[in-house]
Parts: structure tokens; sequence; C-alpha cells
């Protein structure tokens, strides 16, 4: 008896993981990628694959990680970049600096990040 209730216990726990996981994790229709700098006007790409949308999130939040936060982020010149999510998540690349939510992280896999919208 003990043993089934037991098993009960850990499948719902196991349920109730993978829910809150899925809810972690909004789903996107379309993400943009803004270029400043190269050109007079912005350059756009967008790309609309849900496949390749669930890659660029998750390739974007392993990029930031708290061990990464940079409190002397200065702006460099040159090209900035803007990833925007459905407009609702921005994302602003500069020099080797991926910025959230005014957060400043060390960037080590930016070509990863344009590879997916080169695709």
């Amino acid at each position: 008896m003990k043993r089934k209730i037991i098993a009960i216990l850990v499948l719902v726990i196991v349920v109730i993981g993978g829910i809150s996981l899925k809810m972690k994790q909004p789903s996107y229709q379309y993400a943009t990628l803004t270029i400043y700098g190269k050109q007079e006007k912005p350059i756009q790409y967008s790309i609309h694959n849900q496949d390749k949308i669930d890659l660029l999130v998750k390739t974007l939040n392993q990029s930031i990680h708290f061990q990464n936060v940079q409190k002397d982020y200065e702006k460099t010149k040159g090209l900035t970049y803007q990833i925007e999510l459905d407009d609702q998540q921005v994302y602003i690349i500069n020099g080797n600096y991926i910025i959230k939510d005014q957060k400043a992280y060390l960037l080590e896999n930016k070509k990863d990040i344009f590879n997916i919208f080169d695709e």
C-alpha cells in the first residue's frame, strides 16, 4: 500500500513539474532582428518558423546567466542588434554584451544567435 501511495505522489510531482516547465517557456509567433548602424535605415530580418524561434529563445536564455552579469557595461560604437519576440521580449546586443531587462550580460555565442536568422 505504501508503495502505491509513493508511486502516485511521484507521478503527481512529475506531472506538476512538467506543467510548470511548459508554463515558464512562453511560445512566440515571430522574432525580429533589427540591425542599427550598418546603413542609414535599420535592416530587419524576421522568422516565423516555430522550431527556429524555440531554438532562438533557448540560445538567448543560455546566454543570460547571473554569473555573467556585468556591472560596468559601457555601450561600444559600431553595430547594435535588437531582437524582439512578439513585441514582448527585447534583447539588445552591443559588442560582446547582451542587454535584457536593463541588465548587461557577457555574450559568448553571438554567432549562434545570428545564424538562426540566416538559415
